[in-house]
């Protein structure tokens, strides 16, 4: 199997779509319907069960650890130095007669204290506090994420929005991966259970009620392309390895295009499609790709369509992903504009 083939849509069909019932309408343009509801049924609804005995534990015991807008820095502090207080020196030892209330250098061993909550510590303490601190807020922000995501799990399943359903919980995986990505039964992660329930049922579930490949392209098909280059981003985003940034941004850039790609053939519009050509120059960016890639991703793409008027609208695609330009050159900078 092809490195392309792991993202063939299933039920492909040659036909062009030739009519649309697009019911949402934005600016006086005509937008995809995206996912709707179904037939109760009960293999989806064990499913999605089955995630949630995984993910809502998970919440329940990170949300006891991270409280999101809540300032530890005392109780980070306790940890990096559990002896520090207010009139001792921290290199010395030395007992002062005055307390913690500026930094200054110790009258007995001439080291620089410095002061945090009214105590004393080393300059390396407070270096340390810095990076843990920022740590535990990233942290803390996705522990609330997890809980605003596990909500919309609930609410799409009472619609039996199973397709939605399935998007979500990938991204409630998406959000367990940065907080803490363990290993399960057969070395998967967090990040592996997310990718699969995009690449499986996600996909079964808008397949249900989808005829053809345009059907499937207005009943999610195409949330479902956005959200894989997005969960690959993530990855990009949270990930030390260069080769392993390289690999994320390739699959990422060419899950963009597709999708750009796919709405430009059926002629129709989505609600991220402004997102997508600033993610693949993120990806480009971060990922220390050539620009020529997003060449050599389209004809890859294209290799796999038979239709006369696929190369007109790929080449749509490709002057919209290279007309767009992002000022931000700083990887910290460009990793915020992931989400």
């Amino acid at each position: 199997m092809g490195f392309f083939d792991l993202f063939k849509t299933p039920q492909q069909n040659n036909q062009a779509a030739q009519s649309f019932d697009v019911t949402v309408t934005v600016d006086g343009k005509n937008y995809v319907n995206g996912f709707s509801s179904q037939p109760k049924n009960p293999n989806f609804e064990a499913r999605i069960k089955h995630h949630n005995d995984i993910l809502i534990p998970f919440y329940n015991a990170q949300s006891k650890e991270y409280a999101y807008g809540e300032d530890i820095t005392e109780r980070l502090l306790k940890q990096i130095s559990p002896k520090a207080n207010s009139n001792t020196c921290p290199y010395c030892g030395v007992v002062h007669p005055f307390s913690a209330s500026r930094a200054r250098k110790c009258p007995a061993c001439g080291e620089k204290m410095v002061v945090r909550k009214g105590m004393f510590f080393i300059e390396k303490d407070i270096e340390k506090l810095d990076s843990i601190s920022s740590d535990y807020y990233e942290k803390a922000q996705q522990v609330e994420r997890l809980k605003s995501v596990l909500q919309t799990i609930q609410d799409n399943k009472l619609d039996n929005n199973y397709g939605r359903c399935f998007l979500y919980i990938s991204e409630a995986y998406d959000c367990c991966a940065v907080i803490r990505n363990q290993s399960f039964e057969g070395g998967f992660t967090f990040w592996d259970y997310g990718w699969g329930v995009l690449n499986k049922e996600a996909l079964e579930a808008v397949a249900v009620v989808a005829k053809s490949q345009a059907d499937l392209i207005m009943n999610g098909y195409s949330d479902i392309l956005f959200a894989r280059g997005m969960h690959l981003m993530r990855e990009l985003k949270n990930n030390t390895s260069d080769k392993s940034r390289t690999k994320y941004a390739k699959i990422a850039t060419s899950m963009f295009i597709e999708y750009l790609y796919e709405l430009a053939r059926n002629q129709v519009s989505d609600w991220h499609e402004e997102d997508a050509p600033k993610m693949i120059q993120v990806a480009i960016k971060l990922g220390n790709l050539d620009p020529s890639w997003i060449l050599e991703s389209a004809e890859a793409i294209l290799k796999r369509g038979n239709s006369s008027q696929t190369n007109k609208h790929m080449s749509e695609t490709i002057a919209k992903v290279q007309g767009y330009t992002i000022v931000e050159n700083q990887p910290d900078q460009l990793k915020w504009m992931i989400y």
